[in-house]
């Protein structure tokens, strides 16, 4: 099979900017609402805020499945019409959002009001899952700026609100309303979208959901576990230390979050073509392994020297940190962007030789790893206890586990060999 290179590279690069674009404004966006939010309302609302996006990321990888990037590769494998697949997925999302919102409200232990109100405006964020399929639809026809741009336009409207909310009202209540509007708003844009292109019937093809499923369960093991170790420690953070320290160790994590978003989008853009080279190409696909991981250990260097230089200017500007604990924890935590970026790029490789049950194997271990050493040790010495857990547990799930796994380790050597 003949593959246009330079259109392929063009393609790349278009959707990349246009990803970038998204995540540079929303992540701006979010800042300067932190940073607002946490000079308005008093650090346990900062805790709050934090906490309950935690959990929804826990739920949002439940009612996901994990089944986007196994859409994207059973729609360039082309099996089945496009149509059968994303209203078969859409379905499947429905069910399992459903499922999960649920379960939430029953098991989820609400000490407060002011927990309950956190929690119901943040579950809107659930809607976004109803449309994994759709956004996986046009992220494969590498046209990603026809969901992008509306999320974007629907982003800065809200974002407005949310400003006018926390500076002129000082109004919580009002900010948690506006949050929830822009998951409303969104949901109506994407049912539109999925009316148009005829996606909006449900269907339960027995032969996809098979597939979906069969591909997707060791997934979604996969992800909660990862979500979960990511998680876990701020969930513990507040049950043995409270709200408080909550916010100064999230605070850190959200720093890091952000810096990841560059290469997480790199390694988003670049997954359809994995799929394209590694069934066409060979050489090539080494290629772009070696030349992904030189780039993704570039930009973690530099990331890392500029926290460690920085934290104290962008902790003080972000969060008014006058103590300094939040940077403290900050370099601490600024290896987590290596390691990230190291299991993201071996995650795609997981994704597209199918070895989705070594990428489950992997991340189950690397859950019960975090979780018994933050009980050990956050009892003991505090935040600094999830700061080591975490680090370590990253570094098992991003090096050690790939170099004592015989076929991860032959494509260790592929991406650390020199590429001039």
């Amino acid at each position: 099979m003949n593959i246009n290179f330079s259109s392929l590279r063009n393609h790349t690069i278009r959707n990349f900017n246009v990803y970038l674009l998204e995540k540079f404004i929303r992540g701006f966006g979010v800042i300067f609402i932190l940073k607002f939010f946490s000079e308005i309302f008093s650090k346990t609302f900062l805790g709050y805020f934090l906490y309950y996006e935690s959990i929804l990321f826990i739920l949002i990888s439940f009612s996901g499945l994990s089944i986007n990037k196994i859409i994207i590769r059973l729609l360039n494998e082309k099996k089945y019409s496009s149509v059968r697949i994303i209203k078969t997925s859409f379905t499947l999302n429905l069910i399992s959002t459903f499922i999960v919102i649920i379960l939430s409200i029953v098991f989820i232990d609400f000490k407060d009001a002011v927990g309950i109100k956190f929690f119901i405006s943040f579950s809107f964020t659930l809607v976004s899952s109803l449309f994994i399929a759709l956004e996986s639809y046009y992220d494969s026809v590498k046209s990603p700026h026809v969901y992008i741009f509306p999320k974007l336009v629907i982003f800065i409207f809200i974002f407005i609100l949310k400003i006018y909310a926390i500076i002129e009202k000082k109004d919580i209540d009002l900010f948690l309303i506006f949050n929830a509007l822009e998951y409303l708003l969104l949901g109506s844009y994407y049912f539109y979208k999925l009316s148009i292109k005829k996606f909006n019937s449900i269907i339960f093809d027995k032969q996809i959901i098979r597939e979906l499923l069969k591909s997707a369960f060791p997934l979604l093991i996969t992800s909660s576990a990862v979500i979960l170790s990511l998680k876990l420690d701020q969930l513990l953070i507040k049950g043995y230390l409270g709200i408080d320290s909550n916010a100064i160790y999230g605070s850190s994590i959200k720093i890091i979050d952000y810096l990841i978003i560059l290469p997480t989008l790199f390694l988003k853009t670049v997954y359809p073509n994995f799929i394209i080279l590694n069934v066409n190409n060979k050489l090539n696909f080494n290629k772009t392994l070696n030349r992904s991981f030189y780039l993704l250990l570039f930009f973690s260097v530099i990331s890392i020297l500029i926290i460690n230089v920085f934290s104290k200017n962008i902790t003080l500007y972000i969060f008014n940190d006058q103590s300094g604990e939040i940077s403290f924890y900050l370099k601490l935590l600024s290896p987590m962007i290596l390691f990230y970026c190291i299991q993201n790029l071996y995650n795609n490789l997981i994704y597209t030789l199918k070895l989705e049950k070594k990428y489950m194997f992997r991340s189950l271990i690397g859950l019960i790893l975090n979780l018994v050493l933050n009980i050990i040790l956050i009892p003991y010495i505090g935040i600094l206890g999830a700061v080591i857990s975490t680090l370590f547990t990253l570094f098992f799930s991003s090096i050690i586990f790939h170099l004592i796994d015989k076929q991860m380790r032959s494509y260790f050597k592929i991406l650390i060999k020199f590429p001039f």
